[in-house]
C-alpha cells in the first residue's frame, strides 16, 4: 500500500470530526444562537428575538407541559397556541398555564392528525422541539 492512498482517509476523518463538532454546537445553541436550555422564559426571548418577530400567533407543537407553551406570550402582542398528541400532556399543560393565570391569550388543545388545523398563513411561527414523524 502506498503513503499516499492514506490521505483521502485522513481527510475523511478530519471532516467528520467537524461534522460531529458542528452538531453539537448546534445542538447547544440552536438556531441563530438561541440557548437549547435555560428558564422557559429565557428560551421563549431567545427564540422570538432570534426570529425577529413583534406579535401575531406563535404555535408551539408537542408543547409537553406547558411551560415554554405559556412563555412564549412574551406581552399583548402574541397568542399562543400549544399542541401536543399526548392527552396527558394537554392536560398538564393545560394545567400549568392556568396556574399562570394566561389561560386564553395562551391555550393548549390535542393534535389529533398530522396536519396543522389552521387556514394557510394564519400562523406567524411554528415553535417545535421535536417534529416528530
Amino acid at each position: 500500500m502506498k503513503t499516499g492512498s492514506r490521505k483521502p482517509i485522513t481527510y475523511l476523518v478530519i471532516f467528520a470530526a467537524l461534522i460531529c463538532l458542528i452538531s453539537v454546537i448546534a445542538c447547544q445553541y440552536g438556531a441563530k444562537g438561541i440557548p437549547a436550555s435555560g428558564s422557559p422564559e429565557s428560551q421563549a426571548k431567545g427564540i422570538i428575538d432570534g426570529a425577529g418577530l413583534k406579535g401575531g400567533l406563535i404555535v408551539h407543537l408537542n408543547c409537553g407541559d406547558g411551560a415554554l407553551t405559556e412563555a412564549l406570550r412574551l406581552n399583548d402582542s402574541y397568542r399562543v397556541q400549544g399542541l401536543d398528541h399526548d392527552r396527558n400532556n394537554v392536560r398538564k399543560a393545560r394545567a400549568y398555564v392556568m396556574s399562570k393565570g394566561g389561560y386564553g391569550p395562551v391555550s393548549i388543545d390535542l393534535m389529533t392528525s398530522d396536519e396543522l388545523p389552521y387556514v394557510d398563513n394564519f400562523v406567524n411561527m411554528i415553535v417545535a422541539d421535536d417534529l416528530g414523524e
